[in-house]
């Protein structure tokens, strides 16, 4: 009587490819059926049978490894898995618009003596006027820029940029810029649906500026679309001195959307409410009618989620239908990105209000249009590329480690990370304590990259929004001090030994492009170590090469490299397998013909 008792406790849940799967299956065949099949050869039928169920088994193994390893943003292998992941972690993964500064020369007309600027010629640069370089990447002005003649000193006195004066008055100013091109695309809704999406048909939009409908209704952008109101900045007289001041106010918005990045499509995603749902005016709003209220409870507002959204919802904002939207975007491409020093040269759309237009007269209001000039003497930085997955875990899993808020220097790390996409990116942040100082503040070091993704120090603009934003989340104790990372261009010279049958005139060019590729995939850490060991495994994982002798760094300085000098020589640890760097430097292989060698 055939033994089949399978009771025995022998599966094993560790088995899990093709081969052990078989092979485990093949073992109780042979235990449990003994007598009931015996063909055991590769070319029966029993063997099909047996493949089958164990390439089934292998991919329904597969399948539930890949569920599970997409709900961690470290494994993660598709678009969607990294997005969710990020999300979560609040690392916006999007390309975000550049940022940086210019400085502005702007005329003041002379009065009839000649020894003083027209009192009348006051007038404003508008936020919103559209620069440009000679290859045509545009930059807009990000604040209004006043001239006051009583109160501006001019800089310089000279011909008018034009030559139709002899004496003018020009003031410099520096103003605060972000870099895109400015475009709209329009989209029809049509009947009431429930979370609608609308796709931005440009995969190089950084930034949704405005979405209008046809009736004119204007639709706010929201971090979630359970927030319903938006802090907004305002400008208003002061009582007292009668001069304009800035303040923010809480404006409701039953109408907003949320801007987010799902794979590779960038989506708009509005609520589910209409217009007899409106429960709240378009008017300013009184801050604590807007959280969650109970008795004998003090209350203070949470950056990270607001409860009482969620138990007294208008069904996340009023969403369209039936109606046109007219959406305006700021454009980021490959040609439009990060930009170099010195590139912005002219205003091309120039957006002016001046005070007195009767006193001043239009000649001279055509004047000072007509000789507005500007530069940049800083790059524009802050649209960062994440080269890997790995990268993206790494920021990711900083981020959540800082929950919010930033206590220690590994959450301050984190939080950098985590920097609202309006403010631009950096590319990597390091923190370390100062011990010579007396205060023990903290150091944040911190580097941005320019158009072809290298390493750049980041502008003066990118610098100051990280420190506003770390501001807002770190203890209340400490001090925190931001800084350059020193950047330090490395060379490699490589001494090789080919395998036998290998060409020499064509090897060097594949070792240089598969070594570059693989130092490329990653970004190193602030003060992070050069691993000569590293470089000798990716070079050992090629076939072509039979044994690495030596690799010899050294440090590339001229043109296109940064003026960073360091001794190598007493910085390499005593196996040779690393050289040390300090907690401020950051490493940098620029370019594929920094790596030269000898083949033998």
């Amino acid at each position: 009587m055939p033994n089949n008792d399978r009771g025995l406790p022998n599966t094993e849940y560790t088995s899990v490819t093709f081969d052990e799967i078989k092979q485990k299956i093949l073992n109780r065949a042979e235990t449990y059926y003994p007598d009931t099949y015996r063909d055991f050869s590769k070319t029966s039928f029993g063997s099909l049978m047996f493949d089958l169920v164990a390439m089934v088994g292998e991919q329904l193994n597969f399948y539930a490894q890949f569920v599970a390893n997409e709900g961690f943003v470290e494994f993660a292998r598709t678009g969607m898995g990294l997005t969710a992941g990020a999300r979560r972690a609040g690392v916006f993964l999007g390309e975000t618009p550049p940022q940086g500064t210019v400085v502005l020369r702007l005329p003041m007309v002379v009065s009839e003596d000649q020894v003083s600027p027209d009192l009348n010629g006051g007038y404003t640069l508008m936020k919103g006027s559209i620069m440009a370089s000679e290859s045509g990447q545009q930059v807009e002005l990000a604040e209004d820029i006043i001239i006051n003649p009583l109160t501006d000193k001019h800089v310089t006195t000279s011909y008018s940029t034009d030559g139709t004066r002899s004496l003018v008055y020009y003031v410099e100013k520096r103003a605060n810029c972000i870099a895109g091109e400015i475009k709209k695309f329009v989209v029809e809704v049509g009947q009431y649906n429930h979370f609608l999406q609308v796709e931005v048909p440009d995969m190089s939009c950084t930034e949704i500026l405005d979405v209008i409908d046809t009736e004119g209704n204007r639709y706010y952008e929201v971090g979630n679309l359970s927030l319903n109101t938006i802090t907004k900045e305002i400008r208003d007289k002061d009582a007292d001195s009668g001069e304009l001041v800035e303040r923010m106010i809480d404006l409701p918005v039953p109408r907003r959307f949320r801007f987010f990045e799902e794979g590779s499509r960038k989506l708009l995603e509005f609520g589910y409410g209409s217009e007899d749902t409106l429960k709240i005016k378009n008017q300013p709003a009184h801050s604590p009618d807007f959280f969650l209220q109970r008795h004998s409870r003090k209350h203070v507002s949470d950056r990270v989620m607001v409860p009482g959204k969620y138990l007294k919802s208008d069904k996340y904002g009023v969403g369209p239908q039936n109606t046109t939207l007219t959406i305006t975007y700021r454009s980021n491409s490959s040609d439009n990105s990060n930009i170099a020093i010195g590139a912005v040269t002219k205003i091309i759309t120039p957006e002016m209000v001046f005070d007195n237009e009767i006193d001043f007269g239009q000649p001279n209001m055509d004047f000072v249009r007509n000789n507005l000039s500007c530069t940049n003497d800083e790059p524009f930085n802050g649209l960062v590329r994440f080269q890997s997955t790995k990268e993206i875990a790494v920021t990711c899993q900083a981020a959540i480690g800082a929950q919010g808020r930033a206590v220690t220097a590994r959450d301050i790390t984190g939080m950098s990370y985590a920097m609202p996409p309006k403010f631009g990116k950096i590319r990597t942040a390091a923190v370390h304590r100062d011990s010579n100082g007396l205060r023990r503040n903290l150091n944040l070091y911190c580097i941005s990259e320019d158009e072809e993704g290298n390493l750049q120090t980041a502008s003066s603009l990118l610098k100051k929004n990280l420190k506003k934003w770390i501001g807002s989340v770190k203890m209340v104790s400490d001090t925190i001090d931001i800084y350059d990372a020193s950047i330090l261009n490395l060379g490699l010279h490589l001494d090789i030994t080919l395998a036998d049958k290998e060409d020499l005139n064509t090897a060097m060019p594949r070792i240089r492009e598969f070594l570059f590729e693989e130092i490329s995939l990653t970004t190193p850490e602030i003060g992070q170590a050069f691993s000569i060991g590293e470089i000798e495994r990716i070079l050992n994982l090629m076939p072509m090469i039979s044994r690495v002798n030596k690799v010899q760094v050294k440090v590339k300085s001229g043109t296109g490299f940064s003026d960073t000098r360091y001794d190598i020589s007493p910085n390499v640890a005593p196996d040779g397998s690393m050289v040390y760097m300090p907690e401020d430097f950051i490493w940098e292989i620029k370019k594929q013909s920094d790596i030269t060698g000898v083949i033998k």
